[in-house]
């Protein structure tokens, strides 16, 4: 049996076929990989089921494992795009087994960026793997702190490996936060926010 998480993807595939790509860049192998190219399973979503045929990308220099699915089998089977799943694959039946995963949690390093705009908040690359947040430049994402919200612009370093929380010195002051010091993110995809706590705080609550 198999387990990890994985990002879906709607692209220009048939509807019989989903295409799988392991990350290269992740701290360890899931195993998706080891789902053999060219079998068919049966993939489960909730109630929903289909036969497909499973084609092996070949590792990838991405931070998360990735499903590409068409659109009407994505429709079909209720799945969301650039949405974060659990999946289990069960080797006696052929089945892969998935559930969402809109919740994900990591620590960073918060730090000051005088060239950063004050309504933007610049997140790497593998940070955004980790919380399961699309790489789209520009979207906006609400980040609460305490009692205190506010919605920024997400701009995305070039450097792969810029692993910093970067945000405007006037930003870091809005929120009263220590450059230097590590956080606790959590990124909720269902309601878009980035919910920020001291790193040894309490177990992290939804914030409104």
């Amino acid at each position: 049996m198999l387990s990890g998480t994985l990002d879906v993807c709607i692209a220009d595939i048939p509807d019989d076929t989903v295409y799988l790509t392991e990350s290269g860049l992740g701290s360890e192998s899931s195993g998706l990989g080891s789902i053999e190219d060219g079998s068919v399973v049966e993939l489960v979503h909730g109630r929903e089921r289909c036969l497909v045929t499973v084609r092996q990308r070949e590792k990838s220099e991405i931070f998360s494992d990735l499903m590409e699915l068409g659109a009407d089998q994505a429709r079909k089977l209720k799945l969301r795009h650039q949405r974060r799943y659990e999946w289990l694959y069960t080797l006696d039946k052929a089945a892969l087994l998935l559930r969402p995963h809109p919740v994900s949690t990591c620590t960073a390093v918060f730090t000051g960026n005088r060239r950063l705009g004050k309504g933007f908040v610049s997140i790497g690359s593998e940070l955004l793997a980790k919380l399961g947040m699309p790489d789209n430049k520009g979207m906006p994402v609400r980040i609460v702190y305490g009692s205190r919200a506010k919605t920024l612009k997400l701009y995305v370093p070039s450097n792969q490996l810029e692993h910093r929380f970067q945000l405007a010195p006037a930003t870091l002051r809005f929120w009263g936060l220590v450059p230097g010091r590590t956080y606790r993110l959590r990124y909720n995809q269902q309601s878009g926010t980035l919910t920020v706590v001291p790193f040894f705080n309490a177990p992290l609550s939804e914030s409104s």
